[in-house]
Protein backbone atom coordinates (compact mmCIF):
# COMPACT_ATOMS: atom_id res chain seq x y z
CA UNK A 1 0.00 0.00 0.00
CA UNK A 2 1.24 3.47 -0.83
CA UNK A 3 2.14 6.14 1.67
CA UNK A 4 -0.86 7.77 3.35
CA UNK A 5 -1.13 11.29 4.78
CA UNK A 6 -4.00 12.83 6.71
CA UNK A 7 -4.80 16.43 5.81
CA UNK A 8 -7.72 18.19 7.49
CA UNK A 9 -9.88 20.72 5.64
CA UNK A 10 -11.21 23.89 7.18
CA UNK A 11 -14.69 23.81 8.69
CA UNK A 12 -16.61 25.78 11.21
CA UNK A 13 -20.81 26.15 12.96
CA UNK A 14 -27.18 27.40 11.10
CA UNK A 15 -37.92 31.21 4.06
CA UNK A 16 -37.66 33.16 1.13
CA UNK A 17 -37.37 36.28 -0.96
CA UNK A 18 -36.84 39.76 0.35
CA UNK A 19 -35.78 42.45 -2.08
CA UNK A 20 -34.73 45.59 -1.31
CA UNK A 21 -32.22 48.99 -6.39
CA UNK A 22 -29.90 51.79 -7.06
CA UNK A 23 -30.39 53.66 -10.26
CA UNK A 24 -27.05 55.39 -10.60
CA UNK A 25 -23.99 54.34 -12.57
CA UNK A 26 -22.57 51.00 -13.59
CA UNK A 27 -21.17 50.25 -10.13
CA UNK A 28 -22.58 47.35 -8.16
CA UNK A 29 -22.74 48.01 -4.42
CA UNK A 30 -20.94 45.25 -2.50
CA UNK A 31 -20.58 44.20 1.12
CA UNK A 32 -16.87 44.17 1.94
CA UNK A 33 -16.88 43.30 5.62
CA UNK A 34 -19.49 42.09 8.08
CA UNK A 35 -18.98 42.31 11.84
CA UNK A 36 -21.45 40.55 14.15
CA UNK A 37 -21.74 40.95 17.93
CA UNK A 38 -24.07 39.08 20.30
CA UNK A 39 -26.34 37.82 17.51
CA UNK A 40 -27.69 34.29 17.88
CA UNK A 41 -24.83 31.77 18.07
CA UNK A 42 -22.14 34.40 17.45
CA UNK A 43 -20.66 36.29 20.38
CA UNK A 44 -18.33 38.16 18.04
CA UNK A 45 -17.37 37.55 14.45
CA UNK A 46 -15.78 39.20 11.43
CA UNK A 47 -16.37 37.93 7.90
CA UNK A 48 -14.42 39.40 4.98
CA UNK A 49 -16.18 39.20 1.61
CA UNK A 50 -14.62 39.62 -1.81
CA UNK A 51 -17.22 40.18 -4.51
CA UNK A 52 -19.16 36.97 -5.10
CA UNK A 53 -18.81 34.87 -1.97
CA UNK A 54 -19.48 31.23 -1.15
CA UNK A 55 -19.83 30.55 2.58
CA UNK A 56 -18.88 27.01 3.54
CA UNK A 57 -18.58 25.23 6.86
CA UNK A 58 -20.14 22.51 8.95
CA UNK A 59 -23.68 22.47 10.26
CA UNK A 60 -24.40 25.11 12.92
CA UNK A 61 -21.18 26.99 12.20
CA UNK A 62 -23.06 30.22 11.48
CA UNK A 63 -23.72 30.38 7.73
CA UNK A 64 -27.42 31.11 8.19
CA UNK A 65 -26.59 33.55 10.98
CA UNK A 66 -24.40 35.53 8.57
CA UNK A 67 -27.23 35.69 6.01
CA UNK A 68 -29.78 36.69 8.67
CA UNK A 69 -27.39 39.38 9.90
CA UNK A 70 -27.16 40.75 6.36
CA UNK A 71 -30.96 40.80 6.19
CA UNK A 72 -31.08 42.61 9.52
CA UNK A 73 -28.73 45.41 8.43
CA UNK A 74 -29.71 45.66 4.73
CA UNK A 75 -33.27 44.31 4.37
CA UNK A 76 -35.75 47.21 4.05
CA UNK A 77 -38.72 45.12 5.18
CA UNK A 78 -36.96 43.27 8.00
CA UNK A 79 -37.30 46.14 10.48
CA UNK A 80 -41.07 46.25 9.95
CA UNK A 81 -41.51 42.94 11.74
CA UNK A 82 -42.65 43.23 15.32
CA UNK A 83 -40.60 42.73 17.32
CA UNK A 84 -37.56 43.36 15.16
CA UNK A 85 -35.58 40.95 17.31
CA UNK A 86 -36.56 38.78 20.25
CA UNK A 87 -34.95 36.93 23.16
CA UNK A 88 -33.56 34.15 20.97
CA UNK A 89 -31.74 36.59 18.69
CA UNK A 90 -29.34 37.45 21.51
CA UNK A 91 -26.26 35.31 22.05
CA UNK A 92 -27.17 32.57 24.54
CA UNK A 93 -30.49 34.38 25.09
CA UNK A 94 -28.81 37.03 27.29
CA UNK A 95 -30.21 40.50 26.65
CA UNK A 96 -29.43 41.86 30.15
CA UNK A 97 -26.04 41.83 31.87
CA UNK A 98 -25.39 41.11 35.54
CA UNK A 99 -26.33 44.71 36.41
CA UNK A 100 -29.63 44.31 34.50
CA UNK A 101 -28.42 46.70 31.81
CA UNK A 102 -29.33 45.96 28.15
CA UNK A 103 -26.86 44.03 26.01
CA UNK A 104 -26.81 45.20 22.39
CA UNK A 105 -27.03 43.16 19.22
CA UNK A 106 -24.76 44.84 16.66
CA UNK A 107 -24.31 44.05 12.98
CA UNK A 108 -21.83 46.29 11.14
CA UNK A 109 -21.52 46.25 7.34
CA UNK A 110 -19.05 48.08 5.13
CA UNK A 111 -20.38 48.85 1.62
CA UNK A 112 -18.00 49.62 -1.26
CA UNK A 113 -18.19 50.26 -5.02
CA UNK A 114 -20.84 52.91 -4.53
CA UNK A 115 -22.08 54.65 -7.69
CA UNK A 116 -21.18 58.33 -8.03
CA UNK A 117 -24.72 59.42 -7.23
CA UNK A 118 -24.58 57.50 -3.96
CA UNK A 119 -21.19 58.98 -3.07
CA UNK A 120 -22.61 62.48 -3.57
CA UNK A 121 -25.72 61.70 -1.55
CA UNK A 122 -23.91 60.05 1.35
CA UNK A 123 -20.65 62.03 1.20
CA UNK A 124 -20.70 63.06 4.87
CA UNK A 125 -21.09 59.44 5.95
CA UNK A 126 -18.26 57.97 3.83
CA UNK A 127 -14.82 56.84 4.95
CA UNK A 128 -11.74 55.79 3.00
CA UNK A 129 -11.24 52.01 2.84
CA UNK A 130 -7.90 50.21 2.43
CA UNK A 131 -8.14 46.97 0.43
CA UNK A 132 -4.73 45.81 1.65
CA UNK A 133 -5.33 46.09 5.39
CA UNK A 134 -9.06 45.36 4.95
CA UNK A 135 -9.85 48.24 7.29
CA UNK A 136 -10.55 51.95 7.21
CA UNK A 137 -7.56 53.96 5.99
CA UNK A 138 -8.02 56.69 8.62
CA UNK A 139 -7.58 54.22 11.49
CA UNK A 140 -3.79 54.59 11.52
CA UNK A 141 -1.58 57.22 13.09
CA UNK A 142 -1.75 59.36 9.95
CA UNK A 143 -5.53 59.79 10.25
CA UNK A 144 -7.37 61.11 7.18
CA UNK A 145 -4.03 61.83 5.48
CA UNK A 146 -3.61 58.08 4.96
CA UNK A 147 -6.71 57.97 2.77
CA UNK A 148 -4.88 58.46 -0.54
CA UNK A 149 -3.49 55.67 -2.69
CA UNK A 150 -4.34 53.21 -5.43
CA UNK A 151 -5.70 50.68 -2.94
CA UNK A 152 -7.94 53.22 -1.19
CA UNK A 153 -11.57 53.93 -2.04
CA UNK A 154 -14.73 55.29 -0.49
CA UNK A 155 -16.80 53.03 1.70
CA UNK A 156 -20.09 53.44 3.54
CA UNK A 157 -20.19 51.97 7.07
CA UNK A 158 -23.64 51.14 8.45
CA UNK A 159 -24.69 49.39 11.64
CA UNK A 160 -27.79 47.69 13.05
CA UNK A 161 -28.27 48.15 16.79
CA UNK A 162 -30.90 46.26 18.75
CA UNK A 163 -31.57 45.88 22.46
CA UNK A 164 -34.20 45.42 25.14
CA UNK A 165 -36.07 48.60 26.13
CA UNK A 166 -36.94 48.36 29.82
CA UNK A 167 -39.28 51.35 29.69
CA UNK A 168 -41.42 49.79 26.94
CA UNK A 169 -40.80 46.18 27.99
CA UNK A 170 -40.09 45.44 24.34
CA UNK A 171 -37.21 44.91 21.96
CA UNK A 172 -36.17 47.77 19.67
CA UNK A 173 -33.72 48.01 16.80
CA UNK A 174 -32.81 50.05 13.75
CA UNK A 175 -30.06 50.62 11.18
CA UNK A 176 -27.84 53.70 11.24
CA UNK A 177 -24.99 55.34 9.36
CA UNK A 178 -21.94 54.39 11.41
CA UNK A 179 -20.10 57.63 10.59
CA UNK A 180 -19.99 60.33 11.86
CA UNK A 181 -21.16 59.99 15.46
CA UNK A 182 -22.55 63.32 16.65
CA UNK A 183 -23.72 64.49 20.09
CA UNK A 184 -27.48 64.25 20.63
CA UNK A 185 -29.77 67.04 21.78
CA UNK A 186 -32.05 66.39 24.74
CA UNK A 187 -35.13 66.39 22.51
CA UNK A 188 -33.76 63.92 19.95
CA UNK A 189 -36.10 61.06 19.05
CA UNK A 190 -35.78 57.76 20.88
CA UNK A 191 -34.67 55.94 17.72
CA UNK A 192 -31.78 58.37 17.27
CA UNK A 193 -30.90 57.88 20.92
CA UNK A 194 -30.66 54.15 20.18
CA UNK A 195 -27.98 54.99 17.62
CA UNK A 196 -26.08 57.13 20.16
CA UNK A 197 -25.55 60.04 17.78
CA UNK A 198 -25.78 58.11 14.52
CA UNK A 199 -28.23 59.11 11.78
CA UNK A 200 -30.88 56.68 10.57
CA UNK A 201 -30.13 54.53 7.52
CA UNK A 202 -33.76 54.28 6.49
CA UNK A 203 -35.92 52.12 4.28
CA UNK A 204 -35.30 54.23 1.16
CA UNK A 205 -31.56 54.09 1.75
CA UNK A 206 -31.66 50.31 2.04
CA UNK A 207 -33.51 49.96 -1.24
CA UNK A 208 -30.50 51.55 -2.93
CA UNK A 209 -28.50 48.43 -2.03
CA UNK A 210 -30.99 46.10 -3.75
CA UNK A 211 -30.74 43.32 -1.17
CA UNK A 212 -32.44 39.99 -2.03
CA UNK A 213 -32.49 37.10 0.45
CA UNK A 214 -33.67 33.55 -0.28
CA UNK A 215 -33.79 31.42 2.84
CA UNK A 216 -33.26 27.68 2.93
CA UNK A 217 -36.86 26.51 3.31
CA UNK A 218 -38.27 27.74 0.03
CA UNK A 219 -41.91 26.73 0.38
CA UNK A 220 -42.70 29.79 -1.72
CA UNK A 221 -44.88 31.27 1.03
CA UNK A 222 -42.73 34.41 0.95
CA UNK A 223 -40.96 34.35 -2.40
CA UNK A 224 -44.07 33.74 -4.51
CA UNK A 225 -46.56 35.71 -2.43
CA UNK A 226 -47.34 39.43 -2.76
CA UNK A 227 -46.16 40.26 0.76
CA UNK A 228 -43.90 43.27 1.10
CA UNK A 229 -40.35 42.41 0.11
CA UNK A 230 -41.25 39.17 -1.69
CA UNK A 231 -39.87 38.39 -5.13
CA UNK A 232 -43.24 39.07 -6.78
CA UNK A 233 -43.43 42.40 -4.96
CA UNK A 234 -39.89 43.12 -6.17
CA UNK A 235 -40.87 42.42 -9.78
CA UNK A 236 -43.83 44.80 -9.46
CA UNK A 237 -41.63 47.53 -7.99
CA UNK A 238 -38.85 47.19 -10.57
CA UNK A 239 -41.34 46.99 -13.42
CA UNK A 240 -42.79 50.39 -12.55
CA UNK A 241 -46.31 49.03 -12.97
CA UNK A 242 -47.94 51.49 -10.57
CA UNK A 243 -48.52 49.63 -7.33
CA UNK A 244 -50.80 52.31 -5.90
CA UNK A 245 -53.24 52.16 -8.82
CA UNK A 246 -53.06 48.37 -8.94
CA UNK A 247 -54.08 47.82 -5.33
CA UNK A 248 -56.82 50.46 -5.41
CA UNK A 249 -58.24 49.04 -8.64
CA UNK A 250 -58.25 45.54 -7.10
CA UNK A 251 -60.05 46.77 -3.99
CA UNK A 252 -62.67 48.55 -6.13
CA UNK A 253 -63.23 45.39 -8.20
CA UNK A 254 -63.74 43.24 -5.11
CA UNK A 255 -66.10 45.72 -3.49
CA UNK A 256 -68.12 46.23 -6.66
CA UNK A 257 -68.27 42.58 -7.72
CA UNK A 258 -71.51 41.76 -9.60
CA UNK A 259 -73.21 39.75 -8.31
CA UNK A 260 -71.71 40.09 -4.81
CA UNK A 261 -70.56 36.96 -2.98
CA UNK A 262 -73.35 37.53 -0.50
CA UNK A 263 -75.96 36.88 -3.22
CA UNK A 264 -75.27 33.14 -3.05
CA UNK A 265 -78.66 31.77 -1.83
CA UNK A 266 -77.31 30.19 1.34
CA UNK A 267 -75.30 33.28 2.30
CA UNK A 268 -78.22 35.56 1.42
CA UNK A 269 -80.41 33.70 3.93
CA UNK A 270 -77.73 34.01 6.62
CA UNK A 271 -77.49 37.76 5.97
CA UNK A 272 -81.24 38.12 6.38
CA UNK A 273 -81.21 36.15 9.64
CA UNK A 274 -78.35 38.25 11.02
CA UNK A 275 -80.10 41.51 10.12
CA UNK A 276 -83.35 40.38 11.71
CA UNK A 277 -81.79 39.34 15.01
CA UNK A 278 -79.19 42.08 15.31
CA UNK A 279 -81.85 44.73 14.70
CA UNK A 280 -83.30 43.85 18.11
CA UNK A 281 -80.12 45.04 19.83
CA UNK A 282 -78.21 47.27 17.38
CA UNK A 283 -79.34 50.00 15.01
CA UNK A 284 -78.39 48.82 11.54
CA UNK A 285 -78.33 50.71 8.27
CA UNK A 286 -81.52 50.24 6.23
CA UNK A 287 -81.67 47.73 3.38
CA UNK A 288 -79.79 44.57 2.47
CA UNK A 289 -76.43 46.38 2.51
CA UNK A 290 -76.46 46.30 6.32
CA UNK A 291 -74.83 42.86 6.11
CA UNK A 292 -72.51 41.66 3.36
CA UNK A 293 -69.81 39.14 2.49
CA UNK A 294 -66.58 40.03 0.68
CA UNK A 295 -63.61 37.99 -0.52
CA UNK A 296 -61.22 39.81 1.81
CA UNK A 297 -61.04 42.58 4.39
CA UNK A 298 -60.70 45.04 1.48
CA UNK A 299 -57.35 46.37 2.68
CA UNK A 300 -54.03 46.36 0.87
CA UNK A 301 -52.28 44.36 3.57
CA UNK A 302 -54.97 41.69 3.62
CA UNK A 303 -54.86 41.40 -0.17
CA UNK A 304 -51.11 40.84 0.01
CA UNK A 305 -51.83 37.93 2.33
CA UNK A 306 -54.71 36.27 0.47
CA UNK A 307 -53.94 36.78 -3.25
CA UNK A 308 -52.20 33.65 -4.53
CA UNK A 309 -50.37 32.65 -7.69
CA UNK A 310 -51.86 29.59 -9.45
CA UNK A 311 -49.81 27.34 -11.72
CA UNK A 312 -50.99 24.74 -14.27
CA UNK A 313 -48.23 22.17 -14.85
CA UNK A 314 -48.06 19.31 -17.32
CA UNK A 315 -49.25 16.64 -17.79
CA UNK A 316 -52.50 17.38 -15.91
CA UNK A 317 -52.78 21.05 -16.89
CA UNK A 318 -55.05 21.93 -13.96
CA UNK A 319 -54.34 25.20 -12.12
CA UNK A 320 -53.46 24.79 -8.44
CA UNK A 321 -51.97 27.16 -5.83
CA UNK A 322 -48.21 27.25 -6.31
CA UNK A 323 -47.66 25.73 -2.85
CA UNK A 324 -49.23 22.46 -4.12
CA UNK A 325 -46.41 21.95 -6.60
CA UNK A 326 -43.37 19.81 -5.82
CA UNK A 327 -40.42 21.25 -3.91
CA UNK A 328 -38.18 21.24 -6.98
CA UNK A 329 -40.83 22.98 -9.10
CA UNK A 330 -41.27 25.68 -6.45
CA UNK A 331 -37.50 26.22 -6.38
CA UNK A 332 -37.42 26.59 -10.15
CA UNK A 333 -40.30 29.08 -9.97
CA UNK A 334 -38.27 31.11 -7.50
CA UNK A 335 -35.24 31.06 -9.79
CA UNK A 336 -37.43 31.99 -12.76
CA UNK A 337 -38.42 35.14 -10.87
CA UNK A 338 -34.75 35.88 -10.33
CA UNK A 339 -34.26 35.96 -14.11
CA UNK A 340 -37.07 38.52 -14.32
CA UNK A 341 -35.42 40.64 -11.63
CA UNK A 342 -32.08 40.43 -13.47
CA UNK A 343 -33.72 41.72 -16.66
CA UNK A 344 -35.56 44.54 -14.89
CA UNK A 345 -32.75 45.78 -12.67
CA UNK A 346 -30.80 47.28 -15.61
CA UNK A 347 -28.26 49.50 -13.84
CA UNK A 348 -29.66 48.91 -10.38
CA UNK A 349 -27.54 47.19 -7.78
CA UNK A 350 -28.48 43.75 -6.46
CA UNK A 351 -26.82 42.11 -3.46
CA UNK A 352 -28.17 38.57 -3.54
CA UNK A 353 -27.95 36.18 -0.58
CA UNK A 354 -29.17 32.61 -1.05
CA UNK A 355 -29.00 29.58 1.21
CA UNK A 356 -28.42 26.16 -0.34
CA UNK A 357 -29.56 26.58 -3.96
CA UNK A 358 -29.12 22.84 -4.47
CA UNK A 359 -32.29 21.88 -2.56
CA UNK A 360 -34.44 19.46 -4.62
CA UNK A 361 -32.53 20.27 -7.83
CA UNK A 362 -30.57 17.85 -10.05
CA UNK A 363 -26.84 18.54 -10.57
CA UNK A 364 -27.17 20.12 -14.02
CA UNK A 365 -29.79 22.57 -12.73
CA UNK A 366 -27.61 23.40 -9.73
CA UNK A 367 -24.82 24.37 -12.11
CA UNK A 368 -27.11 26.48 -14.29
CA UNK A 369 -28.61 28.32 -11.34
CA UNK A 370 -25.16 29.01 -9.87
CA UNK A 371 -23.80 30.32 -13.16
CA UNK A 372 -26.82 32.56 -13.64
CA UNK A 373 -26.56 34.06 -10.17
CA UNK A 374 -22.83 34.72 -10.57
CA UNK A 375 -23.23 36.34 -13.98
CA UNK A 376 -26.34 38.44 -13.37
CA UNK A 377 -26.17 39.61 -9.75
CA UNK A 378 -23.90 42.42 -8.59
CA UNK A 379 -22.79 40.42 -5.57
CA UNK A 380 -23.89 36.88 -4.76
CA UNK A 381 -23.48 35.55 -1.22
CA UNK A 382 -24.29 31.84 -1.24
CA UNK A 383 -24.20 28.99 1.28
CA UNK A 384 -23.99 25.44 -0.02
CA UNK A 385 -23.07 21.83 0.74
CA UNK A 386 -23.08 20.80 -2.91
CA UNK A 387 -19.83 20.27 -4.86
CA UNK A 388 -21.74 21.14 -8.05
CA UNK A 389 -22.37 24.63 -6.66
CA UNK A 390 -18.97 25.03 -5.01
CA UNK A 391 -17.06 24.23 -8.20
CA UNK A 392 -18.63 27.25 -9.92
CA UNK A 393 -16.78 29.62 -7.57
CA UNK A 394 -13.16 30.68 -7.87
CA UNK A 395 -11.01 29.80 -4.83
CA UNK A 396 -10.58 33.44 -3.82
CA UNK A 397 -14.39 33.73 -3.62
CA UNK A 398 -14.73 30.85 -1.14
CA UNK A 399 -14.95 31.91 2.52
CA UNK A 400 -14.63 29.14 5.08
CA UNK A 401 -16.34 29.87 8.39
CA UNK A 402 -15.14 28.54 11.72
CA UNK A 403 -16.65 29.14 15.15
CA UNK A 404 -14.94 28.58 18.47
CA UNK A 405 -16.74 27.20 21.56
CA UNK A 406 -16.81 30.73 23.02
CA UNK A 407 -18.88 31.96 20.08
CA UNK A 408 -16.09 33.72 18.15
CA UNK A 409 -16.74 33.45 14.40
CA UNK A 410 -14.04 33.83 11.76
CA UNK A 411 -14.36 33.92 8.01
CA UNK A 412 -11.86 34.88 5.32
CA UNK A 413 -11.28 33.93 1.66
CA UNK A 414 -9.45 30.64 1.17
CA UNK A 415 -5.68 30.69 0.74
CA UNK A 416 -4.35 28.22 -1.84
CA UNK A 417 -0.76 28.84 -0.80
CA UNK A 418 1.54 27.14 -3.32
CA UNK A 419 -1.31 25.23 -4.93
CA UNK A 420 -1.26 26.35 -8.56
CA UNK A 421 -4.37 27.74 -10.22
CA UNK A 422 -4.01 25.30 -13.12
CA UNK A 423 -3.94 22.39 -10.68
CA UNK A 424 -6.99 23.76 -8.92
CA UNK A 425 -8.95 23.89 -12.17
CA UNK A 426 -7.93 20.31 -12.94
CA UNK A 427 -8.95 19.08 -9.49
CA UNK A 428 -11.93 21.43 -9.07
CA UNK A 429 -14.44 18.71 -8.16
CA UNK A 430 -12.09 17.03 -5.67
CA UNK A 431 -11.29 20.41 -4.16
CA UNK A 432 -15.00 21.16 -3.73
CA UNK A 433 -15.60 17.86 -1.97
CA UNK A 434 -12.50 18.29 0.18
CA UNK A 435 -13.50 21.63 1.68
CA UNK A 436 -16.87 20.15 2.66
CA UNK A 437 -15.26 17.36 4.66
CA UNK A 438 -13.56 17.30 8.04
CA UNK A 439 -10.43 15.77 6.58
CA UNK A 440 -8.76 14.42 3.44
CA UNK A 441 -7.05 11.04 3.31
CA UNK A 442 -4.31 11.45 0.70
CA UNK A 443 -3.37 8.13 -0.93
CA UNK A 444 -1.21 6.91 -3.81
CA UNK A 445 -3.74 5.97 -6.46
CA UNK A 446 -7.23 4.88 -7.46
CA UNK A 447 -6.82 1.44 -5.84
CA UNK A 448 -6.33 2.99 -2.41
CA UNK A 449 -9.18 5.42 -3.01
CA UNK A 450 -11.51 2.44 -3.52
CA UNK A 451 -9.90 0.35 -0.76
CA UNK A 452 -10.21 2.65 2.25
CA UNK A 453 -14.02 3.16 2.14
CA UNK A 454 -14.52 -0.60 1.72
CA UNK A 455 -12.15 -1.38 4.58
CA UNK A 456 -13.94 1.18 6.71
CA UNK A 457 -17.29 -0.48 5.95
CA UNK A 458 -15.93 -3.90 6.95
CA UNK A 459 -14.50 -2.53 10.20
CA UNK A 460 -17.81 -0.89 11.04
CA UNK A 461 -19.69 -4.15 10.48
CA UNK A 462 -17.14 -6.16 12.46
CA UNK A 463 -16.59 -3.83 15.41
CA UNK A 464 -19.95 -2.07 15.52
CA UNK A 465 -20.83 1.61 15.28
CA UNK A 466 -20.28 2.09 19.03
CA UNK A 467 -16.62 1.11 18.71
CA UNK A 468 -15.68 2.25 15.21
CA UNK A 469 -16.70 5.34 13.26
CA UNK A 470 -16.98 5.00 9.48
CA UNK A 471 -14.93 7.38 7.35
CA UNK A 472 -18.13 8.85 5.92
CA UNK A 473 -19.51 9.67 9.38
CA UNK A 474 -16.16 11.14 10.39
CA UNK A 475 -16.25 13.37 7.31
CA UNK A 476 -13.08 11.89 5.81
CA UNK A 477 -12.60 11.98 2.03
CA UNK A 478 -10.11 9.59 0.40
CA UNK A 479 -8.53 10.95 -2.77
CA UNK A 480 -5.36 10.79 -4.84
CA UNK A 481 -5.10 14.55 -5.09
CA UNK A 482 -1.30 14.56 -4.63
CA UNK A 483 -0.28 12.14 -7.36
CA UNK A 484 2.68 13.60 -9.30
CA UNK A 485 2.22 16.87 -7.42
CA UNK A 486 5.40 18.79 -6.65
CA UNK A 487 3.96 20.64 -3.67
CA UNK A 488 0.51 21.05 -2.16
CA UNK A 489 -0.52 23.07 0.84
CA UNK A 490 -3.62 22.67 2.94
CA UNK A 491 -4.53 25.05 5.73
CA UNK A 492 -7.31 23.95 8.01
CA UNK A 493 -9.60 24.73 10.89
CA UNK A 494 -11.56 21.92 12.52
CA UNK A 495 -14.00 22.42 15.38
CA UNK A 496 -12.20 19.92 17.60
CA UNK A 497 -14.46 16.92 16.99
CA UNK A 498 -12.84 13.98 18.74
CA UNK A 499 -13.61 10.29 19.08
CA UNK A 500 -11.76 7.10 19.99
CA UNK A 501 -10.97 6.64 16.31
CA UNK A 502 -10.18 10.12 14.94
CA UNK A 503 -8.69 13.16 16.59
CA UNK A 504 -8.46 16.55 14.94
CA UNK A 505 -6.44 19.49 16.27
CA UNK A 506 -8.27 22.79 16.49
CA UNK A 507 -5.90 24.47 14.03
CA UNK A 508 -2.91 23.26 12.09
CA UNK A 509 -1.01 23.64 8.86
CA UNK A 510 0.48 20.62 7.13
CA UNK A 511 2.75 20.49 4.10
CA UNK A 512 3.64 17.40 2.17
CA UNK A 513 6.13 16.94 -0.68
CA UNK A 514 6.55 14.26 -3.31
CA UNK A 515 9.94 14.29 -4.96
CA UNK A 516 9.68 10.76 -6.32
CA UNK A 517 7.55 7.63 -6.21
CA UNK A 518 5.67 6.88 -3.02
CA UNK A 519 7.41 4.37 -0.77
CA UNK A 520 5.93 1.75 1.53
Amino acid sequence: MGMVSMVSSRVGCQGEGAYTGFTGGLHEVKVKRLTISNFRGVAHGVVHLAGHTLLVGGNNVGKSTVCEALDLVLGPERLYRRPVIDEHDFHCGRYLDDQKEPIEVRVEAVLTDLPQEAELRFHRHLRRWDDVTRDFADQGAGGPADGDGAQKRWALPIVFIGRYDKAEDDFVGNTFFDHPIEPLDDDEAAELALGAGRRLFGRDHKRLCGFVFLRTLRTGSRALSLQRGSLLDTVLRLGGTGLTDMWQDTLDRLQGMKPPIGEVPQLKQIRADIRERMARFVSLAPGDAATAFFASELTRENLREVVRLFIAAEPVGHSVPFARLGTGSINLLVFALLTVIAELKEKQSVIFAMEEPEIALPPHTQRRVSRFVLSEMGQAIVTSHSPYVIEQFEPQDIVILSRQPNGVLEGAPIDLGDFKTKSFKTERRQFAEAILGRGVLVVEGASEVALFPEASTILERSLGADVYMHLDFAGILADEICKNRALATCKADAPGRESENFRFPNRFQMRFRQSGPFRR
